[in-house]
This record gives structure tokens, C-alpha cells and sequence, in this order.
């Protein structure tokens, strides 16, 4: 007992808690306001402030986030390198990697996927990658990139998906 009696008369103890246990509304409404933690939010909050559809969990998400954001940028910190000896090699390295499968979208901002798959398959360097397809397209352009490679319709399944690219690395 004399432990805790030690620590709640510390200086930090009283800067942290500078009133006794709240019993009545003054008190909670003075504890409140006196606590550089607990002044941030309101001293009462009706029922309906605190409904999952009105607050959305902004705070969570926002936490969340913010969490997320820490941790890419901590990683960010050990592998980007945004420097002029190393941005060479790494452009290099990024022109001399060529992937075995690829999945394209047909409708792309500066042309059809058909046409890219093309290109690809007329270069010595890619003509081994493999294609999958994915398309909100019609039937005919369907069967027109159908000839070139296999086609997933949008929306798809994961699973979908999944058996495409199975089916694809196998050959």
C-alpha cells in the first residue's frame, strides 16, 4: 500500500491527475477540462453520437492509416534508394527483367490491350511472356482477344482468376 501511496504523490501522478475520483457532474466536468488528455473530447455525448452509422469509426481508419503510412515509409527509408549512382542500375535492372505472365486490362487510356499483347509477342525478348486477359468488352471483341489469349470477364472471382493464372504457368 505504501508503494501506491509513494507513487500517487508524485509530481508527475499530480500533474496528471490534479482532482480526486469524480462523483457528481462538477467534478467530472472539472476533471475533464483540468486534463490535458481528456479536455480534447466533450464532457457528455448523447447515445446517439457514438452510433457506428454516424462516427463510421473515423477515428480507427484514420489510425489505421496513419499506421500503414508509418510503416511503408519505414520500409521506404531501407529500400528506396532516390539517388543519382544507384538510379542507373536500377532502371537497368528494371528494362532487363522480363516477367513470364502478364495480366492486361483490353480497355487502357492510350489504346487496346489486343494491340500491346501484339507488340509484345512480335519482340523476340517477350514473345515467351503469357497473357491473361481481363474485359468488360462485348462478345465479338471477346472472341477477337480470345484468339490472342485466354480472357477473364469483368467483374471476375478471385478464384477465377487464380485458375487463369494457373492455367497459364502451366502452359
Amino acid at each position: 500500500m505504501t508503494l501506491f501511496k509513494n507513487l500517487t504523490e508524485t509530481q508527475v501522478w499530480k500533474s496528471l491527475f490534479r482532482h480526486k475520483y469524480p462523483d457528481n457532474a462538477r467534478d467530472q466536468a472539472l476533471a475533464v477540462l483540468s486534463n490535458v488528455f481528456l479536455h480534447l473530447h466533450p464532457i457528455k455525448v448523447r447515445k446517439s453520437g457514438v452510433r457506428m452509422s454516424y462516427t463510421w469509426c473515423m477515428g480507427g481508419i484514420t489510425f489505421f492509416l496513419f499506421l500503414v503510412e508509418t510503416i511503408t515509409g519505414v520500409l521506404l527509408m531501407f529500400y528506396y534508394r532516390p539517388t543519382v549512382e544507384f538510379a542507373f542500375n536500377d532502371i537497368k535492372a528494371l528494362r532487363e527483367h522480363v516477367p513470364t505472365i502478364m495480366v492486361v486490362d483490353d480497355e487502357l487510356p492510350d489504346g487496346r490491350g489486343g494491340d500491346l499483347v501484339r507488340e509484345l509477342m512480335a519482340n523476340p525478348r517477350t514473345s515467351h511472356v503469357r497473357v491473361v486477359f481481363c474485359t468488360a468488352a462485348g462478345p465479338s471483341r471477346r472472341r477477337e482477344i480470345a484468339q490472342l489469349a485466354p480472357v477473364i470477364e469483368k467483374p471476375f472471382r478471385v478464384r477465377e482468376m487464380e485458375r487463369a493464372l494457373h492455367e497459364a504457368a502451366a502452359g
